[in-house]
Formats: C-alpha cells, sequence, structure tokens
C-alpha cells in the first residue's frame, strides 16, 4: 500500500504497518485501541464505562448495493450472518432489531442504516468523555498528552515522581548500549489457554490457527508485582566489556565523590540541590561560573572540595 500524505501534516506515528496518530496544524487523528487493553471489543468498551446504550446490528453482507437501502422490510435473520466471523444474530437480537424497527416507524433499510450509525458514534462519545474524565482526575489530558497508554503512563510518572528524584539517561557516546538493551527484550505471544494444553494439538486463536510447537507453564499470580518489588539498575552505569577485560568504565570517574556528598547533603536537609548528574551545572553572574550545586528554593551554592581534582 502506498500512502501520500499532504504536507500540512507535520508528525505521523507509526507502530509497525500502523498509523498510532496523524497530527496536523488543525487536527490530530488519534486511534481509541492504542488507549484501551489488547482484545477489547467495542461492546467490552461500552460496558467498562457503564454506556447502557450499545452497538446496533446491520446486515453488513446482505447490503450489496445502494438500491438494497431502499427495501422496506427488515431481511430475515439469516441475512444478519457474518463470514469474517463465523457468527449469526441472535433471536433475541433480532426480536430488538423489530421493535426498534417498529418504534422509529422505519420505511427502510437506509432509515436502519442511519440508527446503525448513530449507535455507533452516541455511546463512542459517551464512553469517551468518561476515559477523559478518569484521567483528568490524574493531571492528564488524554487526548493531548499522548497518543497511547504508554505515554500517558509515562507523563503521569514525571507529574508525579519527587523533585529530587532523576532519570539518567544514556549518553550519545554509549548508545551502543543503549541498542544492546533493545535487542535484550524480547517476547513471543502471551496467551492465556484452557488448561490442558498439548504440543503439536493445542492451537493458537482458534481452531483455525497454527499449532504450538512448545509449552511453557508459568504461575503468573502477583508475577509483575514481584518483578518490580527488586532491586533495580539506577544512575550512570558503570560498563565492563570484555574487549577491556571487564575492567570498569565510569561516565564521571573525577565527580562521583562530589556526587555522593551533594546527594548526602540534598537528603540531609530535605533540600533539591540540582547538579550536573540530574540535569546541567548551574551557571551564575555575568562570567557564566558554574558551580557543583545549586538550591534554588535557598538561593545557595554548594561546591566539593575533598577531592585530589577538587583540591584540598
Amino acid at each position: 500500500m502506498t500512502v501520500i500524505l499532504d504536507k500540512s501534516v507535520n508528525v505521523l506515528f507509526l507502530k509497525k504497518n500502523e498509523f498510532m496518530a496523524i497530527s496536523t496544524p488543525m487536527l490530530k487523528f488519534l486511534d481509541i485501541t492504542n488507549f484501551i487493553a489488547p482484545g477489547f471489543s467495542y461492546a467490552k468498551y461500552l460496558a467498562a464505562y457503564e454506556v447502557e446504550e450499545q452497538k446496533g446490528f446491520i446486515p453488513y453482507e446482505y447490503i450489496t448495493s445502494l438500491e438494497k437501502l431502499e427495501e422496506t422490510s427488515l431481511p430475515p435473520r439469516e441475512a444478519f450472518y457474518s463470514s469474517l466471523r463465523n457468527s449469526e444474530l441472535s433471536q433475541q437480537n433480532y426480536d430488538y432489531l423489530c421493535q426498534v424497527w417498529r418504534d422509529n416507524g422505519m420505511r427502510n433499510l437506509r432509515d436502519l442504516l442511519v440508527w446503525y450509525n448513530n449507535k455507533d458514534t452516541r455511546p463512542f462519545i459517551e464512553a469517551l468523555e468518561k476515559q477523559c474524565e478518569f484521567y483528568k482526575t490524574l493531571g492528564l489530558d488524554m487526548l493531548k498528552d499522548a497518543v497511547s497508554v504508554p505515554g500517558l503512563t509515562l507523563r503521569y510518572l514525571f507529574k508525579t515522581m519527587p523533585q529530587n528524584h532523576f532519570f539518567s539517561l544514556i549518553r550519545e557516546k554509549d548508545k551502543d548500549l543503549h541498542e544492546e538493551l533493545r535487542k535484550q527484550i524480547v517476547g513471543g505471544p502471551s496467551i492465556i489457554f484452557h488448561r490442558y494444553h498439548e504440543k503439536g494439538i493445542t492451537k493458537l486463536r482458534g481452531e483455525n490457527g497454527k499449532a504450538v510447537q512448545s509449552l511453557v507453564g508459568y504461575d503468573a499470580n502477583s508475577l509483575y508485582l514481584w518483578a518490580i518489588s527488586q532491586d533495580m539498575s539506577t544512575e550512570h552505569p558503570v560498563r565492563r566489556r570484555r574487549e577491556k577485560d571487564f575492567q570498569p568504565e565510569l561516565i564521571d570517574k573525577y565527580g562521583r565523590l562530589s556526587r555522593e556528598w551533594l546527594e548526602w547533603v540534598a537528603d540531609k536537609e530535605n533540600i533539591t540541590i540540582r547538579t550536573k548528574f540530574d540535569s546541567k551545572e548551574k551557571q551564575l553572574g555575568n562570567r557564566r561560573i558554574r558551580v557543583d550545586g545549586w538550591d534554588a528554593r535557598n538561593n545557595t551554592v554548594y561546591q566539593f572540595h575533598g577531592c585530589f581534582f577538587h583540591g584540598p
């Protein structure tokens, strides 16, 4: 497929071969599926936000031309069969459609199509507004702050993180380390089946799916809670490479004592000290003199003079 975008499109978000969002100077087009759990259906989405009005029904495969829309009676229940989903309309839902046809005084299938399109729109807007209201309680604008749930999570993390906590990013010089970490993040289909499984027999995604070639069983209860409760790496990394006989490579070996002292002072005094390790060194005066630490709230400079490189 070839997609030709107008020059007015200034931002385009892609995930594999799918568009996550398209942004222009006037509008931003988002995909709601990026804000809900995988496998969620439209009906489940409405139910999750307690929307009473539900999705309607239309005989997709029966309407093969515009002339069909002029038919003056509701087609039989068999006309609502979907070969795509291999499913048919239940008798209960068909009886509901018959009542809708009578109560709304429908004259032809065109009226049913209009009703169906409205049923696709009104409940969705109601659910979307409730979802946006939930994120507002967290100080987030769902449709402006991100294009997916992971983006909202990251924004919330930075909004709620204490001022004296920082993320140490990987330097440009060590970008190969970033790529190495990305390559180590691997995964496959993680699907909850029924209790009994057998290699070569259990199918992925239904009877027409591919038979699994290996089985691994885990008790996933509290697995994520256990994982996030473990000690995790923080601050700038210390690299040890095989080609350098695993000798430690420090990001800033001359500033370690300085940093430890500044962080100790910040913790002891319950203040926030800006350093080059969490932001940039503060520059003061016309000469733009750099200082080791800067407490903006108390207008105080902290200098470390306690190692060979910083003087006695």
